[in-house]
């Protein structure tokens, strides 16, 4: 990405940086990008739904692994595909709302995301890795809602239980759980 300011009187400022990734999004099975905080593709990935082990070089020194892997619902006419690269994959409000779930169930949970599906507005689904699915809706007041999921599994769901859920529902003001 770059910056060009026009400095008076005569002068013309660029500023070139390299964007850093902040998930990887994907529109269908095969193909995925990564894509910037304010949710714009910038380049290709390896990454796909059926191979997201195998990893190009720049991946693996980049850390890729710790990313979001998000797929949208969205189905994408083929025909304005190059228009719809050019713009948000994902609104930079949800990115960042999808990012700090990721952190939470990473960091604060430790529990190990497989990827998220959403439909770049409101709904979000995270899959754990064990197939858990975890629903989520984006927008709302999010901290309230990871609140609530904290709390959950601080006090009702162990370790042990984790392995046998089917779902979390966090999208109503009681939380659902099976």
């Amino acid at each position: 990405a770059m910056i060009i300011k026009r400095e008076f009187p005569h002068r013309l400022f660029v500023e070139l940086y390299e964007r850093d990734p902040s998930a990887v999004w994907c529109y269908d099975e095969t193909d995925c990008y990564f894509i910037d905080k304010q949710g714009i593709i910038f380049k290709p990935s390896t990454i796909t739904a059926t191979s997201t082990d195998v990893l190009s070089v720049w991946e693996q020194a980049n850390n890729i692994q710790e990313l979001p892997l998000i797929y949208t619902q969205n189905k994408i006419n083929t025909e304005d595909l190059f228009v719809e690269l050019l713009s948000e994959a994902i609104p930079s409000e949800k990115l960042s709302q999808i990012i700090r779930i990721n952190q939470v169930f990473n960091n604060d949970l430790s529990i190990e995301v497989s990827h998220f599906i959403t439909d770049s507005e409101e709904m979000l689904h995270v899959v754990m890795k064990g197939g858990c699915k975890v629903y989520f809706v984006l927008g709302s007041d999010i901290e309230m809602t990871i609140t609530k999921l904290k709390l959950l599994f601080e006090k009702e769901i162990s370790q042990e239980k984790v392995k046998n859920l089917k779902y979390i529902d966090l999208r109503f003001s009681k939380v659902y759980y099976k």
